[in-house]
């Protein structure tokens, strides 16, 4: 897959998702021996950042965070990369510490040593219907943005606060060269504390272009949280903006994938792109047309954390084109992004359930 992957920058240590940036977690008493971002040589690679939450799931270092590793699977739910899905070994971290809310020692030094524990994401999935239209800068208690580390060697960026921003009503992700003339670029991804179920999921997104660069919309959730990988995707792939990507895993399987056309590039204009998960099945709806369906017995069930992500790669071509320097920042933009649950209708006037005969 081209040259050997890079070990990611490693962030401040940490134990939960803002305590990253407060000050060393248990992280920095369990350090892994080995490296753990990089699965053996000559195996596939699935991108997703892994991260640590707080919840009685303390994890080890960041470099050694980075461990899941699939590679992307075509349309069709096979891996373009030709190799299993499964069949490769996975780096194996030394154990994790127990879980402090069954260890009231381990509490209590936590407390001693930090204060009052930070919010963190819930086991437990959010039945509150919600619309972020980023008028104000991202509320840490309800976004955690990924800062300082990379998902591995198929990534040629690094995740980067510094590349998120909030400005006239428009959340900016942008993939850039970390300075004038360098090799080395940033990108931008944000995720919600909460997790979600079935419901309604809506964004409205504007991208770039560009070869080689993702810019998606997308639920995960996976074994660093102690779940089954199960996955809702909308990726538009900026080599070709006429078009995006669906699929859907469930236990670490792709189905139900397909490429849908656009008939307004996703570069030229804001499109709202939704999904209606129900138990039976998953729509997919672009500007209030639905564009396809998947209903069968393989479905994700887990509820999941929401995200949105601009990232490139050098060593995905198959799927993502070979990534060719645009000699300037490439910036995805998102106008909104709302959570409807399923006992719920019509939020605001802009959301696919508010439109008359959407069912249909």
């Amino acid at each position: 897959m081209g040259a050997a992957p890079r070990m990611p920058k490693a962030p401040a240590k940490g134990f939960g998702n803002d305590w990253a940036k407060t000050g060393p977690g248990l992280g920095s008493l369990l350090p892994c021996k080995e490296p753990c971002n990089a699965p053996p040589p000559g195996s596939s690679h699935r991108r997703r950042a892994v991260h640590d939450l707080l919840g009685g799931r303390a994890m080890h270092d960041q470099p050694c965070r980075t461990v899941s590793g699939r590679a992307r699977p075509a349309a069709s739910g096979h891996d373009r990369s030709g190799g299993s899905l499964t069949d490769f070994p996975r780096p194996v971290c030394p154990a994790l510490p127990p879980r402090p809310a069954k260890t009231a020692v381990l509490a209590s030094i936590l407390l001693a040593l930090f204060g009052p524990l930070p919010l963190v994401a819930q086991d437990a999935p959010s039945t509150q219907a919600f619309r972020e239209d980023f008028s104000a800068p991202l509320d840490p208690a309800r976004w955690y943005v990924s800062d300082g580390w990379s998902n591995g060697g198929w990534m040629a960026c690094t995740w980067a606060s510094r590349m998120v921003d909030v400005t006239d009503g428009v959340l900016r992700l942008t993939l850039s060269p970390a300075e004038a003339g360098s090799e080395d670029w940033l990108c931008a991804e944000v995720q919600t504390q909460a997790r979600y179920h079935y419901g309604t999921y809506e964004a409205r997104i504007r991208t770039d272009e560009g070869s080689g660069v993702n810019a998606a919309f997308f639920t995960y959730i996976g074994p660093v949280h102690e779940q089954p990988h199960d996955e809702i995707d909308v990726e538009i792939l900026t080599r070709d903006t006429g078009s995006f990507d669906v699929n859907t895993y469930k236990d670490g399987e792709p189905h139900y994938g397909a490429t849908v056309p656009l008939r307004i590039s996703s570069n030229s204009d804001f499109h709202t792109y939704s999904f209606v998960w129900e138990p039976d099945k998953i729509r997919w709806f672009v500007d209030g047309e639905l564009v396809h369906t998947a209903a069968g017995p393989d479905l994700p069930q887990t509820p999941q954390k929401i995200y949105l992500s601009h990232w490139n790669s050098r060593t995905l071509t198959d799927w993502m084109g070979p990534f060719v320097d645009p000699q300037r920042p490439l910036v995805m933009q998102v106008d909104w992004l709302s959570y409807t649950p399923p006992d719920q209708d019509c939020q605001f006037e802009a959301s696919l359930l508010c439109q008359p005969g959407w069912q249909n």
